[in-house]
């Protein structure tokens, strides 16, 4: 967790040096597809400098103008409205009367702006970390588990890239060659024990140490 805190600080200092054009596009009820928000004003923050726990990485996604639109029947209104409510976006709105002066719908006008968070924690489990996301390839929650050993300087990297928009997806990018080599080994080893029964002289997996966990290896090594 402080190799991470520490390439997520590096990460946000450059981005304010550099400032890179980022663009996303979000899909907002009645309004439709908003393409071109721009990215940026990142922060990262945690509970401890020294030992972190959760580290949560923040960046918003800003349009570049007001937009104004008009929402009807009314409940489709009432949903539009809720939904800027719940991601507080800060927007004007005015009704909508027919002939008879009864309400048929609203008129909003608003700059759309979209709060996103990556929240990285340490999972009740202790042999995990995971990783939410809120609001970034879309609106809403998604939630992804990652082993201790797999946070190392290509997963940083990927998560840059990821951030910046420049990967569709994280978690399914391209294994290295050592990693492959590394799952046919254990799976070779898993054969192995099953096809002889375990027991008491039981195999010893590659990388896996004797004596101490995966998870505890990683919070306590120097290079960690």
């Amino acid at each position: 967790m402080l190799k991470l805190l520490a390439y997520l600080n590096d990460l946000t200092s450059q981005l304010k040096l550099v400032a890179p054009d980022v663009r996303a596009n979000y899909r907002i009820p009645g309004l439709g597809q908003v393409k071109r928000l721009r990215q940026g004003n990142y922060l990262v923050n945690a509970d401890s400098v020294t030992n972190p726990r959760r580290i949560r990485l923040k960046f918003s996604c800003v349009a570049a103008q007001e937009m104004s639109f008009s929402v009807s029947p009314k409940g489709l209104a009432d949903e539009t409205r809720g939904f800027l409510h719940s991601h507080h976006m800060q927007f004007s709105e005015w009704p909508i009367r027919d002939a008879e002066q009864r309400l048929s719908g609203v008129n909003f006008q608003v700059t759309p702006k979209v709060e996103v968070v990556f929240m990285f924690q340490i999972a009740p489990e202790q042999y995990e970390i995971e990783m939410l996301t809120s609001n970034f390839e879309k609106f809403g929650i998604r939630r992804y588990t990652y082993g201790p050993e797999r946070i190392d300087d290509e997963w940083l990297d990927n998560l840059g890239n990821y951030v910046l928009r420049r990967h569709d997806k994280l978690h399914s990018l391209d294994i290295s060659d050592s990693t492959l080599v590394n799952l046919r080994e254990r799976l070779a080893v898993d054969k192995l024990e099953r096809e002889t029964g375990g027991g008491a002289d039981r195999v010893h997996r590659p990388g896996q140490k004797r004596g101490k966990g995966l998870f505890g290896r990683f919070l306590h090594s120097p290079n960690h």
